[in-house]
């Protein structure tokens, strides 16, 4: 019985090789049937999991004001990681909703490096 246990350190998929040795009694191992590969999958999300960050779910902010000189306000949303380490993550974001003609970036991409 060959045991596999579950950790939450991400990885590719694993490979192992079980083979049959030194049998008794003058016995012979097939060479054909007497090695097997195991493949283990990845579960674990190894190029993570991507979402916003919980602490900034929904954004309010305030309408300008035809008092306010400013014609623009500037807010940040955080896109997370979670997880994952290996290779390199893109991910596109799409703007959507009945504002898109108020704000200036609608479209872009966002890359989250390997490590």
């Amino acid at each position: 019985l060959v045991q596999i246990y579950q950790d939450d350190i991400p990885e590719v998929t694993d490979e192992f090789v079980v083979q049959l040795i030194n049998p008794t009694n003058n016995a012979v191992i097939d060479e054909t049937y007497g090695e097997l590969t195991v493949r283990i999958l990845t579960n674990d999300d190894a190029h993570g999991l991507i979402g916003f960050s919980p602490d900034n779910l929904s954004v309010v902010l305030p309408e300008l004001s035809p008092q306010d000189t400013s014609t623009q306000q500037d807010f940040t949303l955080e896109v997370v990681r979670l997880g994952g380490t290996f290779g390199d993550v893109v991910v596109r974001f799409s703007v959507t909703g009945e504002a898109v003609e108020d704000i200036s970036l609608t479209e872009d991409t966002i890359t989250f490096m390997s490590g």
